[in-house]
């Protein structure tokens, strides 16, 4: 037990404080990580159109599905490129 308060309040202060920024980090380093996954996805299925596309028999209008894949890519790389650029990522 502390026999201070004032060292007790200090203390708990700077716990507090340390949280909050590995949860701020942790937050930020999470959505970046998603963001990636999420542009690996789409990079996948435009690979698939280049490679099969005749196999992709729900997507008649190959070139607007692949224009739809790529504004997805640019979507999340533009979130990281945010997160990196204004949030010290």
């Amino acid at each position: 037990m502390f026999i201070d308060n004032r060292i007790y309040i200090r203390y708990t202060i700077r716990s507090l404080y340390d949280i909050m920024i590995h949860l701020r980090d942790s937050l930020v380093n999470n959505l970046i990580k998603h963001a990636e996954g999420q542009i690996a996805k789409h990079k996948a299925n435009v690979e698939i159109y280049f490679t099969y596309p005749s196999g992709i028999g729900e997507h008649p209008d190959i070139m607007g599905a692949i224009e739809t894949e790529l504004n997805e890519i640019s979507r999340y790389h533009e979130q990281i490129t945010v997160l990196k650029e204004y949030f010290d990522a």
